[in-house]
């Protein structure tokens, strides 16, 4: 389970923090107390021993139906967001961006999804479909360097430099 996953509660857990259930431990009804459907997993393992305790948590909570998985991070989607018309501006591509064979392209790609995957796990996913659409150099470019800010807000600075290095096999 990535650190970045965000969790809301259900119609479930909200009633069982209104009902006091007692069948909830006092780690469980803390953590489902502090979902508030923003907050990551790494931010709500704070209130916990460790991010394993946390994940565990929150399985047991989402096995029993009182949490829900809600999707990416607030800077993951509105990055999602500006790719979306972003991905097919190559009007004036680079004499380097021309000469990049399809096969090439599509090499690259690869490897950068690959790269976004491992850095971001299953809420990457939709970034890495924006990748995928990538048919050019250019395109590839644009995508890669408008999600170096968002690598670099839900890992760090350093792993953002990596990603773009390695997506563009720099």
């Amino acid at each position: 389970m990535a650190s970045t996953r965000i969790f809301s509660k259900t119609d479930l857990g909200l009633a069982a923090i209104k009902n006091r259930d007692r069948s909830l431990s006092v780690k469980q009804r803390m953590l489902l107390i502090t979902i508030d459907g923003q907050k990551t997993l790494s931010v709500l393992s704070q209130a916990c021993n460790s991010l394993e305790e946390a994940q565990a948590l929150c399985e047991e909570l989402m096995a029993s139906g009182f949490i829900q998985a809600t999707g990416l991070p607030p800077v993951a989607a509105a990055a999602q967001a500006a790719l979306i018309d972003n991905t097919h501006g190559d009007a004036n591509p680079t004499p380097a961006a021309a000469a990049v064979s399809p096969a090439e392209v599509a090499k690259m790609v690869r490897r950068a999804c690959r790269a976004l995957e491992d850095l971001l796990g299953p809420n990457g996913m939709h970034l890495v479909m924006k990748l995928e659409e990538c048919k050019t150099l250019a395109q590839l470019e644009a995508v890669v360097l408008k999600l170096k800010p968002v690598v670099a807000n839900m890992q760090s600075e350093k792993k953002a430099e990596d990603f773009v290095n390695a997506a563009l096999g720099r």
